[in-house]
């Protein structure tokens, strides 16, 4: 080719290059649909600088985004770091309740003696039953399980009433005192009755009146008009009663009292009441403790009873007798006298 022929088809090739390039229909301008031009150039400069910008933007965005969920999760944080310590200081709180709840039942389930001290009047108490006879009325006062009991034509008739604390009018009193009740029936743990003399362990609320405090002294009374159906009476402590009933001593005394001893006499009331308690007593220690318990007994009877215990005037001499011994004694002392004087 010579240089003509050279420029020519440079030339040529210069004008197809600067001539402009046909748009897609529904393109936008300086979209190219063929080869890459320099309006594909320009357009291409564009597009990553508009996408740069938008990146850019979005990630601003993000960040802010970011840093507000941050704020809100340090906010919940210490929102639950609050929460949690407030959780905290109530279960520090509820278990410092709990352990002075706890101290609270232990000392009010203290029983005397516990804290190795004995005090008299403190640690220590009696029930008490007492019977008064005033000419047709008999007038008894209880105050504790100790029990007395009439025979009415054989008939047991109750008159006292056993202070238990498991009964409704007892325990009302109890819990009202500060005090509680055991599984097994005992106050605070300790005495299993709920009147008695003595005991002040239970009886130190400064609020209440002595009659009111957890074991009260107060007595319940009963009068009885005596007629010919009532043959005797028994008072006796709980160690019986825990082993009999009020009809069966009534029965058992009923079968000896009217027994007649080789000579003919009635039986001595002391020796049914020996009886009785051999009866009551439990023969080893092996059981449940029935039987084990302290006894104490008396039977009085309401009519005379013709026993040599009743006649105490046959081994002693009378008082007449006595004196009239002493005046004859000095009538002789008088006679030898003056028979000394005359010799």
């Amino acid at each position: 080719m010579g240089r003509q022929d050279l420029r020519t088809h440079l030339g040529n090739l210069l004008q197809r290059k600067m001539a402009p390039q046909p748009r897609r229909q529904g393109g936008e301008p300086g979209t190219p649909t063929g080869e890459a031009g320099p309006s594909c150039s320009s357009a291409s400069d564009k597009l990553p600088r508009v996408a740069k910008s938008k990146f850019f933007e979005d990630s601003e965005d993000e960040s802010d985004e970011a840093e507000e969920e941050e704020e809100d999760s340090e906010e919940c944080s210490e929102e639950e770091d609050g929460y949690s310590s407030e959780e905290a200081e109530n279960e520090e709180d509820e278990d410092d309740t709990e352990e002075a709840e706890e101290d609270e039942e232990e000392e009010e389930m203290m029983v005397p003696g516990m804290e190795g001290k004995e005090e008299p009047g403190s640690d220590s108490g009696t029930t008490a039953v007492v019977a008064l006879i005033r000419g047709k009325q008999l007038i008894v006062a209880n105050a504790g399980d100790s029990r007395c009991v009439v025979s009415e034509a054989g008939k047991a008739l109750d008159m006292s009433y056993d202070h238990k604390p498991e009964d409704e009018v007892e325990l009302a009193r109890i819990k009202n005192a500060g005090g509680k009740v055991t599984m097994d029936g005992r106050v605070n743990g300790g005495l299993n009755l709920s009147r008695a003399i003595g005991d002040h362990f239970y009886k130190r609320n400064k609020n209440l009146p002595p009659e009111e405090q957890m074991i009260s002294a107060l007595p319940d009374i009963k009068v009885l008009t005596l007629t010919d159906d009532h043959e005797f009476m028994v008072i006796a402590c709980d160690g019986i009663w825990n082993v009999m009933s009020s009809q069966e001593v009534i029965d058992f005394i009923q079968s000896k009292i009217s027994q007649r001893d080789e000579n003919g006499e009635l039986r001595l009331l002391s020796s049914i009441v020996e009886e009785l308690l051999d009866q009551c007593l439990a023969p080893d220690t092996s059981g449940d403790g029935t039987g084990c318990d302290n006894m104490t007994c008396i039977i009085i009877c309401f009519k005379p009873r013709n026993t040599a215990e009743l006649q105490p005037e046959s081994g002693k001499r009378k008082l007449e007798e006595v004196l009239s011994t002493e005046g004859a004694e000095e009538n002789g002392n008088s006679d030898n006298k003056k028979k000394a004087k005359r010799d």
